[in-house]
């Protein structure tokens, strides 16, 4: 509780406070106009003191988003020598609605603005400047100075409010930026590891075979080209949404290119690598599109890892269960793992991370019924529809 308290704290402490603008200068004025206003008929020797700090506290307040504790400093501190001053002097004196709204708008920006230790500092001078100046006054009233701390308070607890909507409103756009980076990075993964190693492992065969059997040479060149074609549709499709200006939502509106019936496309030797048998149990149109896309995915990166980690991996298979709740992938391989390096790397993570987020579980690890690897994952249906 306290490291998240100090890690909040941290984070609205990070939040760069704009420039004075233009409006700044015209509160300013404003400020100073209801100052004018202010003066009674027939001046008294304390108002033109009392409107000078108005006036100057008004100006001070332009930088008060970039230097919040030097105009308290200023704001107050004027204040403070007015009270001093009107009492040493002999002469009634009151705070007028302008400078009251100078001093409001000052506290609130400590609020919003200033590092917490600048916030202490600054509210510590307010109490200190506001009950040290009352003495001086000829007619102290400690019942205003209540009232002017009410003021203070509000302004004050208005700006806590609104600075920590703005940290939330930063972390959560920190979040989205998060998935979509994930979501980048897993499908740029998924595309460059599959495609490439079926291209290397496709290679790695034509090299044997090409000075034996020239035409089935030819028919290796041909399925590489067709993976590399693969690969550059895959890529294209996600350079357009790092191109869409609303990257925020692209991915949310593309409909996953891969669908559950797509599985098929993994069975077959893959050049001179191990045989993969696809097996489909259910109704593939019962499972929504992106539950399909998510559970090919996992299938196509499990039996990529098989063929490029396993050692005398055989064969491969693809069991998919599709009931009324969820939907079962299983990959196996009969091969042994290379040193256990079939436990880490971004592809175990982004197969987790694709079920996580649709709700299911993935596991992998060494099977329990005999040789091998196998990856499993359930992904519920139902919380795909919602």
């Amino acid at each position: 509780m306290a490291a998240s308290l100090r890690s909040l704290l941290a984070r609205a402490d990070q939040l760069r406070a704009p420039p004075p603008a233009r409006r700044d200068v015209i509160v300013a004025v404003l400020l100073v106009l209801v100052a004018i206003a202010d003066i009674p008929e027939g001046v008294r020797t304390w108002e033109p003191a009392a409107f000078i700090a108005g006036s100057a506290g008004a100006a001070a307040l332009i930088t008060r988003r970039t230097r919040p504790l030097a105009v308290i400093v200023i704001t107050f501190g004027l204040q403070f020598l007015v009270d001093v001053g009107s009492g040493l002097a002999g002469v009634e004196s009151e705070l007028p609605l302008g400078q009251l709204a100078v001093l409001t708008l000052a506290t609130h920006a400590l609020a919003r603005w200033a590092a917490w230790r600048q916030v202490l500092i600054g509210f510590g001078l307010i109490a200190l400047l506001e009950i040290g100046g009352e003495p001086f006054t000829i007619d102290a009233d400690w019942a205003a100075v209540g009232d002017r701390a009410l003021f203070y308070g509000t302004a004050a607890a208005i700006g806590v409010a609104v600075r920590y909507r703005a940290v939330a409103v930063h972390l959560r756009a920190e979040r989205v930026r998060s998935d979509e980076r994930e979501r980048i990075a897993r499908d740029l993964h998924d595309v460059i590891a599959h495609h490439v190693s079926a291209i290397a492992i496709q290679a790695g065969g034509g090299r044997e075979i090409a000075l034996d059997d020239p035409p089935a040479a030819r028919d290796v060149l041909a399925r590489i080209h067709k993976t590399a074609s693969e690969a550059l549709l895959d890529m294209r499709q996600v350079v357009s949404i790092l191109r869409d200006p609303d990257v925020d939502g692209a991915w949310s509106r593309l409909p996953p290119r891969w669908r559950l019936d797509d599985l098929s496309t993994l069975a077959g030797t893959g050049g001179d690598g191990p045989d993969v048998v696809v097996d489909i149990a259910g109704d593939t149109a019962a499972v929504p599109r992106g539950v399909g896309g998510a559970v090919f995915r996992i299938a196509q990166e499990a039996v990529t890892n098989a063929r490029r980690h396993g050692i005398d991996v055989g064969a491969i298979s693809v069991a998919v269960t599709i009931d009324p709740a969820s939907v079962v992938v299983r990959v196996d391989d009969d091969g042994r793992p290379r040193s256990g390096r079939r436990t880490t790397g971004f592809g175990l993570t982004g197969m987790g991370e694709r079920a996580t987020l649709l709700g299911g579980t993935l596991h992998a690890g060494p099977r329990a019924d005999g040789p091998g690897w196998r990856v499993e994952a359930s992904i519920p249906l139902a919380g795909a529809r919602t």
